[in-house]
């Protein structure tokens, strides 16, 4: 009987834990290349517009796969910012990017039906940021937990036993 209830409980939470891909596409499909980054002085910027629907429910989130090289490798200290219709987002440095991409999660409540999404960067010196066009954007239905707010617990009373 424990078991049972075991396997009927995680199979439960399995179904709480997944994540929908609504709609995925490399920038390539919506049409952009590559974007280099070869100035050390000032930032160089590239923009994408990435469409949400109207009528998306609030639980869809809008993630963008950044698939970035750092060519002939990731010395000094080449920095990469984003933004949402001009609202910082976040900063990346090399060490950000596992196995050559970063995830971003894009702010829903700066969120519209069209989006402008920069990415301005700045190479170190006699380097480049090489971003690919095969970088995607997508629409997920999944869990979401920031890292500034994470899983919070927090008392609904406090009475301490004295």
């Amino acid at each position: 009987m424990r078991k049972i209830f075991a396997l009927c409980f995680l199979l439960g939470a399995a179904g709480l834990a997944n994540a929908v891909t609504l709609q995925e596409s490399t920038f390539k499909a919506m049409g952009y290349a590559d974007f280099y980054i070869k100035d050390s002085n000032v930032f160089s910027c590239n923009t994408y517009t990435l469409p949400l629907p109207a009528d998306t429910n609030a639980d869809v989130l809008g993630v963008v796969s950044l698939k970035v090289f750092y060519l002939p490798g990731q010395s000094g200290a080449p920095t990469l910012k984003a933004y949402l219709n001009d609202n910082f987002i976040s900063e990346y440095f090399p060490n950000d990017f596992k196995d050559g991409a970063a995830r971003i999660v894009l702010p829903r409540g700066k969120m519209g039906v069209s989006n402008s999404f920069k990415l301005c960067g700045m190479a170190a010196p006699q380097n480049t940021i090489w971003v690919s066009a095969n970088s995607t954007y997508g629409l997920y239905r999944m869990p979401y937990f920031p890292k500034s707010l994470g899983l919070m617990v927090q008392l609904e009373t406090y009475h301490p036993l004295v």
